[in-house]
């Protein structure tokens, strides 16, 4: 099981963004910096094989294992 937490730069408290009951993995922020991508094995598996997870200011880019995987999103992380 994994946490991801976000915290501001200038320190602070921690935002806990994920619960501990999945295993949650390479986080990255979209670049509007509003958006964390991150693959997790919420379904029994990862969604995708080893993780390449790249980002530029239009696109996701990253390596598919599975034809039937997700990718979780959580959005505007700073509500």
């Amino acid at each position: 099981m994994s946490k991801l937490y976000v915290v501001p730069v200038s320190g602070g408290p921690w935002t806990r963004i994920t619960d501990n009951n999945h295993w949650d993995d390479k986080p990255r922020w979209s670049p509007d910096g509003r958006t964390v991508y991150f693959v997790s094995r919420r379904g029994g598996f990862f969604n995708v094989g080893p993780v390449g997870l790249s980002l530029t200011q239009d696109k996701l880019v990253l390596t598919l294992e599975e034809q039937s995987g997700s990718i979780w999103v959580l959005d505007n992380v700073d509500r």
